[in-house]
């Protein structure tokens, strides 16, 4: 629900659209941060904004659908059936850093890092062809 850029196309400051429509000006600001009014309130809002209740339910599912279509931030540009296996290789990185820093600095023995590279590269290289089979 685009509420915001409603109020903003018709220059009204949230309190104008409170005032018009019988609604606080603080719900006006839970809802354009994200917050789910109810039905009433939103019965309140489409008048005010001399629209209606189901054109304002339909911005609402077509927002959900373009923010569900566009994933997290970081991940977003990853086919979907990649993502798991991504995870997992920076994870794998990560691990194996970290294992290298202990193996330089701590007394842990020089063949750990070589085990942990030779038995995660297996269940990466394992989860790599299960993605490629799934996804061609």
């Amino acid at each position: 629900m685009d509420i915001k850029h409603r109020r903003l196309a018709k220059n009204w400051s949230q309190e104008q659209l409170a005032a018009i429509s019988g609604v606080s000006s603080r719900t006006i600001q839970r809802i354009e941060n994200g917050a789910k009014p109810g039905m009433e309130t939103l019965k309140a809002l489409a008048a005010g904004l001399e629209v209606s209740v189901t054109e304002l339910q339909e911005e609402e599912i077509e927002i959900k659908k373009s923010t569900e279509t566009k994933g997290s931030m970081l991940l977003g540009f990853i086919p979907s059936s990649w993502k798991a296996f991504v995870l997992n290789l920076v994870l794998f990185m990560v691990v194996e850093t970290w294992v290298l820093v202990l193996t330089r600095y701590f007394e842990v023995g020089k063949e750990v890092p070589g085990a942990v590279a030779f038995l995660w590269g297996g269940v990466l290289a394992f989860h790599l062809v299960t993605v490629v089979r799934k996804d061609p």
